[in-house]
């Protein structure tokens, strides 16, 4: 009984060896994955001066999460809303303060009226960028015809 017992005792230690084991190289796999996909940036460890000289680039001020933690400044790759927004800012400030003929010459700009909003505030005409065409928009658009 003794024989079976230290035997049986041999087999648990065995099989709690293999399971620890496996924990650890699936936990090192996971961790060699982590370090090549932060690799891959090449925006990582850049410091402001150099983010900013990066096209694929953008620093991100520091700030402080909810729970009160905070964050330092750091540099990141820029995603697709990153190009679209810019995009937008430039576009938007190439039409402001355009005269009306400037303005309707540009096919970037469109002339808005002036008008009266409900309280009663007038809103000189002014000249702004054109809005985003909405893909869905023009898709409905185009069954109704």
């Amino acid at each position: 009984m003794v024989k079976s017992l230290s035997s049986l005792v041999s087999v648990m230690a065995l099989v709690f060896a293999v399971a620890i084991s496996g924990d650890a190289v699936a936990a090192d796999k996971t961790e060699t994955k982590k370090k090549a996909d932060t690799a891959a940036s090449p925006c990582q460890d850049l410091t402001n001066s150099k983010c900013k000289g990066n096209k694929q680039c953008v620093w991100v001020k520091g700030y402080t999460n909810k729970d009160g933690s905070k964050v330092k400044a750091y540099c990141r790759a820029k995603s697709k809303a990153d190009e679209t927004k810019k995009k937008a800012e430039i576009t938007a400030s190439s039409c402001q303060d355009l005269a009306s003929s400037k303005c309707k010459g540009n096919k970037q700009c469109v002339w808005v009226k002036g008008y009266t909003n409900k309280d009663g505030s007038k809103v000189k005409a002014y000249c702004r960028a054109k809005p985003e065409a909405d893909d869905s928009k023009k898709k409905t658009t185009e069954k109704k015809k």
